[in-house]
């Protein structure tokens, strides 16, 4: 699904798919408002920038497992679903941040 896609679902004003950098921003704004504490901004720069088939339309909540630093530990995030499946997303960047040198994935666990 794209990022296209995805604001057809959730509708943010204003939102230009094709300008990551600044739509991250509108997009972490957002989604801490509905999961404040839990490093969104790191968890929206880290989905706009690699991995682009999550729907933050489809997250019932979110929790920040452990909270990482730029070149040095990678972020980790528990993310339930709206449908109840439980994901792992992990990453990380360099220095630079998120739109330079990143990378993410994620994994469906069970607990």
């Amino acid at each position: 699904m794209s990022k296209r896609d995805i604001n057809k679902i959730v509708r943010l004003e204003g939102l230009d798919v094709d300008r990551k950098w600044e739509d991250g921003h509108k997009w972490a704004a957002f989604v801490e408002r509905a999961f404040p504490g839990q490093e969104c901004w790191d968890l929206c720069q880290c989905i706009n920038y690699n991995i682009d088939e999550l729907m933050f339309a489809n997250f019932a909540d979110v929790t920040c497992l452990q909270v990482g630093c730029n070149d040095e530990s990678a972020w980790h995030w528990k993310v339930t679903l709206a449908s109840g499946r439980i994901i792992v997303i992990v990453g990380g960047c360099d220095y630079t941040g998120w739109d330079c040198q990143s990378w993410g994935n994620y994994k469906e666990v069970e607990l």
